[in-house]
């Protein structure tokens, strides 16, 4: 968290490099790690309601809403990693839930 807080205050587009984490090629010990987490934490834990706020736009009563949205950028694009994943596991013949190194250009 710390690590987060450091980076995502260095500039105004940290937050989005943040949340594409999980489109970069190669293979990604985030990705692997925290993926889970927090798509389940953003899908499951935080109920529905919250994530509409985050959608009223100028009447959103969320303090940095920004941040919230990253987070929430974040759990989709490890979703889009993971269904990217499988289908490239697919198309090359590797079992399910073997790693895979994203191609260069990373997740589209």
């Amino acid at each position: 968290w710390r690590g987060y807080n450091i980076v995502s205050s260095q500039n105004k587009n940290s937050y989005e490099e943040i949340a594409n984490i999980p489109l970069c090629a190669g293979r990604s010990a985030i990705s692997e790690k925290v993926c889970p987490e927090w798509i389940n934490l953003v899908h499951k834990e935080i109920p529905p309601p919250f994530w509409k706020n985050l959608d009223d736009g100028e009447e959103c009563r969320l303090k940095d809403p920004q941040r919230w949205e990253s987070v929430r950028n974040f759990a989709n694009n490890c979703i889009k990693r993971n269904v990217f994943e499988e289908s490239y596991r697919k198309q090359n013949g590797l079992t399910s839930g073997i790693a895979v190194n994203i191609p260069e250009g990373g997740v589209p």
